[in-house]
């Protein structure tokens, strides 16, 4: 949310309107996302609106884009080490320039690498929708706009009807809700402890140790790595094939001993009835 408040926005001095497309992740479909929005209203647009792309979280094209930093900084590891922030760094800026170029704004997006300190909360707000009706989960577009002393909400569902303020129910007055921030510092949205623990010294080692056998190698060592792939590949496709076919014999085997019981009890059943 600090970074929100500080994006650049560039051109945007003098402008009315601003809006913003997210994905329906948690970050972004949130109170308290919503909140930070209306401020932006409070003190840099007149009107803010808040559209959602209706698709599967992180499956969209809107996620595709942010797919791209994992390919940029394997790129980039090909080349030199990542040892440091401003290597990351580094390779962020040199896989956005590359992206960029192949399909330059405004047609293609912009990319903006920063470093990026955010200060801790002690307080939580949030859009407070108590006794509007408004739930956040089954809505695509929300607007504010700023009246003469106070930020008015409007939930409009879908993006198509922001035009028309008939079509929207008005959220009222934007209200902000405060709660302690209790969850410690830099955890994960959706726990409350650390989701990893610190990696050994070794294993680093040793990773590090592989990426610079790599670099070293020639295109020899990556077909012996592709060689490898395909050879564990086989392995599994003949493990499956030998799977298969001992369930084939077991399931003869259970027949005919099916078969030889039916005749047994057949066999009986006649010398009976002879006798």
């Amino acid at each position: 949310n600090n970074l929100l408040a500080e994006l650049p926005l560039e051109g945007a001095d003098g402008c009315w309107e601003l809006q913003v497309w997210a994905d329906c992740g948690p970050h972004f479909r949130s109170y308290e996302f919503l909140y930070n929005l209306s401020e932006l209203c409070r003190t840099r647009f007149h009107v803010v609106v808040q559209n959602y792309y209706a698709e599967h979280h992180g499956k969209g094209r809107c996620d595709g884009s942010f797919a791209l930093q994992r390919r940029w900084i394997s790129d980039f590891a090909r080349q030199r080490n990542i040892e440091s922030l401003a290597d990351m760094k580094a390779a962020l800026q040199q896989g956005a320039e590359e992206t960029i170029a192949l399909d330059p704004p405004p047609h293609g997006p912009s990319y903006y690498i920063r470093d990026f300190v955010p200060q801790k909360q002690n307080v939580c707000r949030k859009l407070d929708n108590t006794g509007t009706g408004f739930q956040i989960e089954y809505s695509y577009c929300v607007l504010f706009e700023r009246a003469a002393d106070r930020i008015r909400g409007w939930n409009f569902w879908y993006s198509d009807r922001c035009h028309d303020r008939r079509l929207g129910e008005s959220i009222g007055q934007v209200v902000c809700s405060e709660s302690p921030a209790s969850e410690d510092w830099r955890m994960s949205y959706r726990t409350s402890k650390p989701e990893k623990t610190p990696l050994n010294v070794s294993l680093l080692n040793r990773r590090r140790e592989k990426q610079e056998a790599f670099m070293r190698g020639t295109d020899f060592a990556a077909c012996s790595r592709r060689d490898s792939f395909v050879q564990a590949l086989v392995r599994r496709e003949k493990q499956a094939a030998s799977s298969k076919a001992k369930y084939v014999r077991r399931k003869r085997a259970l027949a005919v001993n099916l078969r030889e019981a039916a005749n047994s009890s057949d066999s009986d059943s006649d010398s009976s009835s002879a006798a």
